[in-house]
C-alpha cells in the first residue's frame, strides 16, 4: 500500500511547519489511520487530521516528537483549543466558530481507532464545545520513538494491540476463487480500451466470485462483436437466434446453479435499464433457466451516473469493489449482514 503523499499546504507555512505536518501524516498512516482513502483533491482533510494530532500532542513546529503529550500528561483539549493552537503555531486563520466541523470531521474520524480518546473535561453531551480530547497514552509511547531506530518495533507493538480503523474499513472478503477456463482452453485477447478492460475484469474478478463457475457462452469486443460465441449452447438453452445488436456484452451459464447470466459492461452507456431489460427478456423468452441480469461498472463514479436508470430485479457489480454486489431486488435480500 502506497503511503499518502501530501503535496499542498494551506497558507504561508514555513518549511519547518510543513515538515512537522508531513511527519504527523506519516505517523497517522503507520498507526492505522487509512489516509489512502482520501483522494488527492481531499488533501485539506488529511492536513487537518495531521494538525489535530499535533495540537492534541502539544507539538509545535520545533517540538521534538520525544516530547509529545498524552492524556497521562494531563492533556484535555477542546475543539476550540485545537483551532487556537493551529492558528497560533501553524499559520492558519480558522474561525473559532467552526469547532463543530473539527468534531464531526476530524475527531470523530480518529476516535474509533482509539488513537484519540476523550480527555478529562466533564461534558453534558458528546458534541459539547467544552468536550476535551487527548492522544491515547499507548499510542504516544510509540509516537515518541518516531524518527528513531525503535520506531518500527513500536508501531508493530501498537498494531498488535488493536483492530485499526484501516482494518475495520477494509471490507474485502476472502471468497473462494474458481479458476477461469474457457472451452478448449481458449485464450482471449481484447483490443485496448476501457470497455474491454472492464470485460476482462468481469471474467477474471466477477466470475470467480459470483459466477458459480459459469461457462462463457458469448463475449463481445468493441472491434469484434463476436469475440467468442457458443451458438450451439445458446440454442440449447432456447435463446432466440442470437443477433449481436441484441446480445449483452457477456453471457454465461452456470451448470452448478442452472442460471443464465446476462452481463452489460458499462463505461459510457448500455446499463440494464427497464427498457434494456425488456429487450433482453425478449431474446430469452423461451429459456426455462432463471436469468441473472448484471450491470458492471469500472468504479463508483461511473455507477453514480447511471444508478437512477437501473432496472429493478437486477444486480450491480463494481470492478473497483469486486467483493461486493448491489442488489436491486427489493425484499429478497433484506436482512442483517452475517459475517
Amino acid at each position: 500500500m502506497a503511503p499518502y503523499t501530501l503535496t499542498r499546504f494551506t497558507g504561508p507555512k514555513t518549511e519547518q511547519q510543513k515538515r512537522k505536518i508531513l511527519e504527523a501524516v506519516e505517523i497517522l498512516s503507520r498507526l492505522g489511520i487509512p489516509l489512502e482513502r482520501f483522494r488527492s483533491r481531499q488533501w485539506r482533510r488529511v492536513e487537518r487530521l495531521a494538525l489535530v494530532l499535533l495540537s492534541l500532542g502539544d507539538v509545535r513546529s520545533d517540538t521534538p516528537w520525544l516530547s509529545v503529550k498524552s492524556r497521562d500528561d494531563g492533556i484535555s483539549i477542546t475543539t476550540r483549543n485545537i483551532i487556537d493552537f493551529i492558528n497560533e503555531h501553524y499559520s492558519e486563520v480558522i474561525n473559532r466558530g467552526s469547532y463543530d466541523d473539527f468534531k464531526r470531521e476530524e475527531i470523530d474520524f480518529l476516535l474509533p481507532d482509539s488513537i484519540v480518546i476523550p480527555g478529562f473535561v466533564e461534558r453534558s453531551a458528546t458534541n459539547d464545545s467544552r468536550s476535551g480530547y487527548a492522544i491515547c497514552p499507548t499510542h504516544v509511547e510509540a509516537i515518541r520513538k518516531f524518527g528513531t531506530p525503535d520506531w518500527e518495533a513500536a508501531v508493530e507493538n501498537v498494531l498488535k494491540q488493536k483492530t485499526s480503523l484501516r482494518q475495520r474499513l477494509d471490507t474485502r472478503r476472502n471468497l473462494a476463487m474458481i479458476p477461469i477456463t474457457l472451452p478448449g482452453d481458449l485464450e482471449l485477447s481484447f483490443t485496448p480500451g476501457k470497455h474491454n478492460e472492464l470485460q476482462k475484469a468481469i471474467i477474471e474478478q466477477f466470475r470467480p466470485r459470483y459466477g458459480y463457475g459459469f461457462d462463457i457462452l458469448y463475449i463481445g469486443d468493441s472491434s469484434d462483436k463476436y469475440k467468442y460465441l457458443n451458438r450451439e449452447k445458446l440454442l440449447e438453452l432456447k435463446f432466440l437466434e442470437p443477433s449481436h445488436e441484441e446480445l449483452p456484452d457477456i453471457i454465461g451459464f452456470s451448470e452448478q446453479k442452472g442460471w443464465i447470466y446476462l452481463i452489460e459492461a458499462v463505461t459510457s452507456f448500455g446499463e440494464i435499464s427497464q427498457i434494456r431489460k425488456l429487450e433482453l427478456e425478449k431474446i430469452t423468452v423461451n429459456c426455462i433457466n432463471p436469468i441473472v441480469f448484471v450491470t458492471a461498472f469500472p468504479n463508483r463514479d461511473t455507477y453514480r451516473k447511471y444508478c437512477a436508470n437501473l432496472a429493478w430485479e437486477t444486480e450491480v457489480w463494481i470492478a473497483s469493489d469486486p467483493d461486493h454486489l448491489i442488489h436491486l431486488n427489493g425484499p429478497k435480500f433484506l436482512g442483517p449482514y452475517v459475517k
